[in-house]
């Protein structure tokens, strides 16, 4: 039987992963679909948190705020010395640093006592004990009662002083101090348990780093006094040296202000003029010589302008055109051979020849012109070469003497600056020494709220949670590359979604066992509605062969199957089911029947149609199952035996359908596809991947085999309705009244 393929163009592949937009309603469904993800998550965090709570003690953090000064700071003033550096950023970053120093760290835990706070006291380990011992003993070394009594002395300095720096270690973890933003104000927080105690550390630290500013400006002053005072002397002693170098210089060049050098620059500027106009000279007498020379070869020496300029060369032509005008007359009244004509003749000829020796003369001439200009105009480019050369040599020694004359300017300068400058700051020395480099905005006060807070701690993890339970379940959601409704399945594969076969519930027998019970159910319905779509979908009078597959194992198609081979035979019809999943069978065990012989075994000629057909006898339909095993199922389903098996089955029986091993496992179903007249793609609802359906679609088309449409198979009906697409409306609870037996 030729099956007659339809022109059917499938819409895939698309765009399988498409950007998906999610609408209020939308998203509070997929919360609850995924509910489970958001409490585990908020109750995970939440935990997490009551956990931290309960584990850290309260600490109270007091705060107080220092402006640095905005002072730009020069050495050469000792104002400026006595002021701080330009509060910029990095200045600002120094001053922390300042703030957080081991110094002000000690004179507070000085001043304030904390080696005798429980908070401060660091835990005294046998190895540091050891270590403070060892120093002991290394520095108290000795003979005698003295030395014994010496050594303990220093055991106990050198414990003292290890202990101070353990509590400056531990000072330090609970001091903060960082910049404002866009601005020069730096925050100073300390941290402790007891609230009157943070603000008392934090209030001595701004105090110890304000006053360490005249500390440091007095220690500075006399340093920057000092190196003013021998700024100076250096700089008479290098004002005097410059001075003599540039006397001693001027002396040995013998520049006098500058005359030699004007003197050659007006010999430089005569010769460049003069060279000027012996190069218009050569290049005018070159451009005569040439135009002659062009013309003379051209034996039209007569139209040169320079030769016929020449006087001699004019008289001569004169001449020569009184003659010419006698020899024509006489030639005329006397005739050529008359002696007069002759003798005029010859005297028009020497005319000639003067002409000619006249104009190779005058070219000579232009020769000799050129030759004369050249050699001028390379003389004088010898004697401005020699001119510049005295130029270099005179500008050398002006530019060492300039430099000499700037170095003992700019010693002089910088001599009467700083002279100025101490003198300027000096009366003023005193009262810049009690100005402060930075000033306390505001004290710490008593904090009244230890850190961290619990309410803010559990109100920021109640919202992290649940933003992260809402993210997660969003990820879930997006990483389900399964198919949930039909207008997935269409959008992705250009198909129709025939009907939807729920996970039914037929007791001990499973979904075969439900297709016999006589109550209606949805399960049964959906088997029933495959069929119809099909038909009505179809353009031929009735489907004689129908396939049934899929992309991946267990996904319903055999279940498919079955049910509408039943159904057709519950309704009357012969209805034929052949196993063609030579390679897994599973018909004959759904059905109880035998296994062998079967399908294998006709096509190879060890039994006949009547023997390997068997009886469904709950429902009358016939079967033929896989049979033996087969070597290559595939070059069995795809010989021209099933062909004409099929073919004469397809005439007995009102239906035959296939069911074929799974796309992406074998290739078997593609040797049926062309054979069958319509084909059925099983899709498990949920589960099977879109790229998967995409590459067997994409394998069934390339034996034009093409789908008529696709049935969804265990659908969930409880989570379908979550997903609030139209097909729940299947399983809503006014239509499931319609039955009196459902499914789950």
């Amino acid at each position: 039987m030729q099956v007659e393929r339809q022109n059917i163009t499938p819409a895939y592949p698309r765009v399988f992963a498409a950007e998906q937009s999610y609408d209020v309603r939308e998203l509070i469904r997929i919360v609850r679909r995924r509910k489970s993800i958001v409490i585990g998550t908020v109750t995970l965090i939440l935990a997490l948190a009551v956990f931290f709570l309960s584990q850290i003690t309260p600490t109270y953090r007091a705060e107080a705020l220092v402006m640095v000064e905005n002072r730009k700071a020069n050495i050469a003033d000792l104002r400026e010395v006595l002021s701080d550096v330009s509060a910029n950023q990095e200045t600002t970053r120094n001053e922390i640093e300042v703030i957080r120093s081991r110094t002000v760290a000690r004179k507070v835990i000085e001043q304030l006592g904390l080696t005798e706070r429980e908070e401060f006291k660091p835990s005294r380990s046998p190895s540091s004990l050891v270590m403070a011992w060892k120093a002991a003993a290394r520095l108290g070394q000795g003979d005698g009662s003295a030395a014994a009594i010496d050594g303990s002395a220093q055991a106990a300095e050198a414990s003292r002083a290890l202990n101070l720096d353990e509590v400056v270690d531990a000072f330090l973890q609970h001091l903060d101090v960082r910049p404002t933003k866009a601005s020069r104000v730096i925050s100073v927080r300390f941290g402790s348990h007891d609230p009157e105690l943070a603000a008392e550390v934090a209030n001595a630290v701004v105090n110890a780093y304000t006053n360490r500013f005249i500390e440091t400006k007095i220690a500075m002053a006399g340093k920057a006094a000092g190196w003013l005072n021998g700024q100076v002397n250096a700089l008479r002693e290098a004002v005097a040296r410059s001075e003599k170098a540039v006397e001693a210089f001027r002396t040995q060049s013998g520049l006098l202000r500058g005359s030699q050098v004007t003197l050659i620059s007006e010999e430089i500027s005569e010769i460049n003029r003069r060279l000027a106009a012996a190069s218009a000279d050569r290049a005018q007498a070159t451009a005569t010589l040439n135009e002659v020379r062009a013309l003379q070869r051209a034996n039209n020496i007569e139209a040169a302008q320079a030769i016929m300029e020449s006087p001699v060369v004019q008289q001569l032509r004169i001449q020569e055109a009184a003659v010419l005008r006698e020899f024509a007359e006489l030639k005329i009244e006397l005739g050529e051979r008359h002696p007069k004509v002759i003798n005029k003749k010859s005297e028009l000829e020497n005319l000639r020849t003067k002409i000619d020796a006249e104009m190779e003369r005058v070219l000579k001439s232009y020769v000799t012109a050129v030759s004369v200009t050249t050699a001028r105009e390379e003389s004088l480019e010898r004697e401005l070469s020699r001119l510049k050369a005295k130029q270099a040599l005179a500008n050398s020694h002006e530019i060492e003497l300039r430099e000499l004359e700037r170095e003992a300017e700019a010693n002089r300068k910088l001599l009467e600056n700083f002279l100025t400058r101490l003198k300027e700051t000096t009366p003023q020395l005193d009262t810049e020494m009690q100005i402060p480099g930075a000033t306390v905005l505001s004290p710490a006060a008593v904090p009244l709220h230890s850190l961290p807070d619990k309410r803010i701690v559990l109100t920021v993890s109640t919202v992290i949670s649940l933003l992260l339970g809402f993210g997660l379940a969003l990820m879930a959601e997006r990483l389900d590359y399964g198919f949930r409704n039909a207008e997935q399945v269409t959008e992705a594969t250009g198909l129709p979604v025939l009907a939807h076969l729920p996970t039914s519930r037929g007791g001990s027998g499973g979904p075969d066992a439900a297709i016999l019970d006589s109550q209606p159910s949805l399960f049964l319905e959906g088997i029933r509605s495959t069929y119809i779509q099909l038909a009505l979908r179809s353009k031929r009078p009735a489907i004689r062969s129908l396939l049934v597959t899929s992309s991946m194992p267990k996904e319903g198609k055999t279940t498919l199957a079955i049910g509408l081979t039943r159904t057709r035979a519950t309704a009357g019809h012969r209805a034929l089911l052949i196993d063609a999943d030579l390679r897994r069978p599973s018909v004959h065990i759904r059905l109880k029947l035998e296994r062998e012989p079967g399908l294998v075994d006709l096509l190879v000629g060890d039994a006949s149609l009547e023997q390997v057909l068997q009886r469904d006898e709950p429902t009358g339909a016939f079967v033929i199952a896989s049979g033996s095993t087969a070597r290559d199922p595939s070059d069995l389903l795809g010989s021209k035996a099933f062909k004409t098996f099929l073919d004469q089955a397809c005439e007995a029986f009102d239906l035959v359908v296939l069911d074929s091993s799974p796309l992406m496992s074998v290739s078997d179903a593609c040797n049926l596809a062309p054979l069958a007249e319509e084909t059925v793609f099983v899709i498990q609802w949920g589960k099977t991947g879109r790229e998967v359906v995409k590459l067997a679609l994409e394998k069934l088309t390339e034996t034009e085999g093409v789908p008529r449409g696709v049935v969804l198979s265990r659908v969930d009906t409880a989570k379908i309705r979550l997903y609030g697409y139209g097909d729940a409306a299947y399983y809503d609870r006014t239509v499931r009244e319609y039955y009196t037996r459902g499914s789950a």
